[in-house]
């Protein structure tokens, strides 16, 4: 017979019981958001956009990652594809696949395809996004299989798939696949990210989430388009993406042979500009090669627009005022020289470094013997004791960093390459650059320590 104080005994364990199992499900569920939390990606800025990162990276098994699909024709187009990647890779909290850069594509001479890390400083990119090892090793991770591919675009109506890319140039499907070891890579998911033309805002962390939310359960996934140019994600991509150690001792060493640690002046030279084909000297070597008659007779003189420098302008910088025109600087070669001693003049400059594609020998060692500048064959010595690789795309990093840290700096207007420079420098001053396309003629820092040479030796503005 069960007596009321056995009931009572057995109420009270009841409770207990009840009691015990709440505690430890509340246990577990703050166990869980703790475990959860040690995988979030913090990023604090301050006014100027400029922050703290701390990157936490998941377990192995854990990992989703992002593959950048390189088809930039050149290596600092395939560098903003590849700032592109990473920005998304943070915002989904993905592990950047560090694949190798495509060699240029009119270029025969060297590798297909770079390593990353023979270029830069992967431990410091970890302080901006996690990183995994391309190379094949993502692909490794994948089963050699991506399970999406996602094309940005700025149009509403479907753009050319970037699967269909001749198997010579960057950007081929079988250029990816060669330097990726993915085998298998589906068709191309396009994502308008232009707002005013019909698409999703793409512009902060939240809005890249979302706009993929289609893919966010698949853990391999390629992107390719467009560059985003977010300013405090960019602000940060710049100060963390360094050059290697070893590349940074052979820098060092030129600056002392032949600077002595002194200042100097840097100068950016494009040469090979397509746009240019047929009018003015020293053009035709390179890109403006493939450029046919038929295609430059697309624009009919009234839409070419001409300035020059002087009588004897003959050397061709592309510029630009609006899109409706080809607008053409035509510089001589004296009054290049004669901005230079001017420069070197102002400044009590006695060094000169002149990074160039010139392939006109004759032209070349004329502007040396007249100013004193040193060029990439005078290095070349130093690069060979160092065991640096001679490729092209090597070198010009290293001739980028060169003239980044120049007292002064005059660059190629319209160059994707004097661009990435300027990106730099303006970083050494703790500022961000930005570009105004159609106001070009502007200096690009009011401290005039960055111009453009192009525009200052023709003096000859609209």
């Amino acid at each position: 017979m069960v007596t009321n104080e056995t009931e009572k005994r057995i109420d009270i364990n009841m409770v207990r019981s009840k009691l015990l199992t709440k505690i430890l499900r509340c246990a577990c569920a703050c166990l869980f958001a703790v475990t959860a939390s040690l995988h979030i990606r913090h990023f604090e800025a301050n006014s100027h956009g400029k922050g703290t990162i701390q990157v936490i990276p998941p377990t192995q098994s854990e990992k989703m990652f992002l593959v950048p699909y390189l088809k930039g024709q050149g290596f600092n187009n395939q560098l903003w594809e590849y700032r592109t990647a990473a920005i998304i890779a943070r915002a989904t909290g993905r592990a950047l696949c560090l694949e190798p850069f495509h060699r240029f594509y009119l270029s025969q001479d060297g590798r297909a395809f770079i390593p990353f890390d023979e270029i830069f400083d992967t431990e410091s990119l970890k302080g901006y996004v996690d990183v995994e090892a391309g190379g094949g090793n993502c692909a490794k991770l994948c089963a050699n299989k991506l399970h999406s591919h996602v094309e940005l675009t700025t149009k509403p109506s479907p753009a050319r798939s970037v699967l269909r890319i001749a198997d010579w140039r960057p950007g081929s499907l079988k250029n990816f696949r060669g330097s990726t070891n993915f085998k298998q890579i589906p068709t191309p998911l396009q994502l308008n990210i232009n707002p005013d033309r019909g698409g999703v805002a793409f512009k902060t962390h939240e809005e890249i989430r979302n706009g993929l939310h289609i893919i966010k359960n698949d853990t391999c996934v390629s992107v390719s388009g467009p560059l985003l140019n977010i300013s405090a994600e960019s602000e940060l991509w710049t100060d963390k993406l360094v050059i290697s150690k070893q590349l940074m001792g052979v820098k060092d060493r030129i600056r002392s042979h032949f600077f002595s640690n002194s200042r100097y002046l840097a100068i950016h030279w494009r040469v090979e500009e397509t746009r240019c084909a047929e009018t003015g000297r020293g053009i035709g070597y390179g890109r403006s090669r493939k450029t046919s008659k038929a295609e430059r007779g697309k624009k009919d003189s009234s839409s070419i627009i001409v300035r020059r420098s002087d009588h004897s302008a003959e050397l061709c910088f592309f510029a630009i005022r609006n899109r409706t025109k080809l607008w053409l600087r035509l510089v001589s070669k004296e009054a290049i020289v004669r901005w230079i001693h001017r420069i070197k003049f102002e400044h009590n400059l006695e060094n000169v470094y002149l990074a160039t594609d010139m392939q006109d020998e004759i032209l070349l060692r004329w502007v040396k013997s007249k100013t004193g500048a040193i060029s990439r064959s005078d290095i070349y010595a130093i690069l060979k004791h160092g065991q640096t690789s001679l490729e092209n795309d090597v070198v010009s990093v290293l001739e980028q960093e060169i003239c980044t840290e120049a007292e002064i700096f005059a660059g190629t207007q319209m160059s994707s390459w004097t661009l990435r420079v300027n990106e730099k420098r303006a970083r050494g001053r703790n500022q961000i650059f930005n570009a105004d396309m159609l106001n070009m003629g502007k200096r690009p820092d009011e401290s005039n320590t960055t111009f453009y040479m192009d525009v200052e030796a023709c003096e000859c503005e609209w």
